[in-house]
């Protein structure tokens, strides 16, 4: 008997999920730079998978903003 492999959902059920979501609104929150704008909290369904990539997209973002800073500090000593 053959295997019937199950075909991904479509683009618009994977575009609604909550953690893609919450993907967007933490990736725009980034984008804007340090500021005082809480980064959003993910309330959704979790496991492994969603706390790995929300802890190391956190990680990238704090080197983002120290490389920022220390890129800014270099370039307002040199001027």
């Amino acid at each position: 008997m053959a295997s019937i492999a199950a075909s991904p959902p479509p683009v618009e059920q994977t575009l609604q999920h909550p953690f893609i979501s919450h993907l967007i609104a933490l990736l725009s929150v980034y984008e804007l730079g340090p500021s005082s704008t809480p980064v959003p909290k993910y309330e959704g369904p979790s496991d492994w998978q969603t706390q790995s990539i929300l802890r190391s997209l956190g990680a990238m973002a704090q080197r983002m903003y120290t490389a920022e800073e220390a890129y800014n500090a270099i370039k307002a000593h040199e001027s």
